[in-house]
């Protein structure tokens, strides 16, 4: 039952974060932290409705986000700074909207789908190597290719 407003808090997150992040290459932390209040209010009709799955999920939601903050700060560490905080603490939220699996699945296609829009910017010579280029659309699109294949 939650399932699907957890989806549509994560979409509806996402949308102007990307737009945001188009037109500033910046994630503000006040959306980040909105995020994890709407999980949060999630997470409480969930206690109350359905307490003894609830538990259980919210533990392994969690560890999916500790364990998801910890790949993006070493890639973020490895990458020479390739991958912003706003991107890393945005990644990291996302195992709290779809779970472990589905939120590690989502970061895969955010990443396939950066790595396609950064060879097209390098081949019709748009952007170069050292130039930015916002991550946030491309996690909303790996969000989104994830909610449809989800089911």
């Amino acid at each position: 039952m939650f399932d699907c407003w957890k989806l549509v808090a994560v979409a509806a997150l996402l949308w102007p974060v990307a737009f945001i992040d188009w037109k500033t290459n910046t994630i503000p932390n006040e959306w980040i932290l909105q995020g994890i209040a709407l999980r949060g209010m999630i997470w409480i009709c969930e206690l109350l409705y359905q307490p003894a799955d609830a538990a259980a999920r919210i533990v392994a939601d969690l560890l999916g986000c500790v364990i998801l903050l910890c790949v993006c700060i070493m890639l973020r560490f490895f990458s020479r700074n390739g991958l912003g905080m706003g991107d890393v603490k945005l990644l990291s939220i996302l195992p709290l909207f779809f779970g472990m699996i589905n939120g590690f699945t989502a970061v895969i296609y955010s990443l396939l789908v950066v790595f396609v829009q950064s060879c097209y910017f390098l081949i019709t010579k748009k952007k170069g190597k050292k130039d930015v280029i916002p991550m946030c659309p491309s996690i909303l699109v790996g969000c989104v290719i994830t909610i449809l294949l989800k089911g």
